[in-house]
């Protein structure tokens, strides 16, 4: 006969419900991977139980495309590191910026600063 701890039995329930949270074509898998990774090693089961619950909003967020898995914290918080670029070499004042994280590319539109902050001059900061 199995015996099973209350720690097993609510390191099980915190699975279920992590699982209930995501959608409904997944969650059941999920459910299912977890309890078997409980099952394989119960030393550690409700500390492993307590992250699954602690994160299955950011993979409920990544499942339905919502955030990108590849894309950092600090950028999907839109704290991206902006650099600037040149990509018109017409107009020199036009500068464009894009974040050395992840990519993402952003256009001030003649307005001097970083984008996205607030800009006290129209002069261009990086005239010398």
């Amino acid at each position: 006969m199995i015996t099973v701890t209350p720690e097993a039995r609510l390191a099980g329930l915190l699975c279920d419900l992590a699982a209930r949270t995501l959608p409904e074509d997944v969650g059941q898998r999920y459910a299912e991977e977890w309890r078997a990774d409980l099952a394989a090693d119960p030393t550690y089961a409700l500390q492993y139980a307590s992250s699954i619950l602690a994160n299955v909003l950011v993979l409920r967020l990544t499942l339905s495309g919502a955030v990108k898995a590849d894309q950092p914290l600090r950028c999907q918080l839109h704290l991206h590191h902006y650099v600037p670029i040149h990509d018109n070499p017409e107009n020199r004042r036009a500068t464009s910026h894009r974040c050395t994280r992840c990519g993402h590319i952003t256009d001030d539109s003649g307005v001097g600063g970083w984008p996205g902050r607030f800009n006290v001059s129209d002069r261009d900061p990086y005239a010398r």
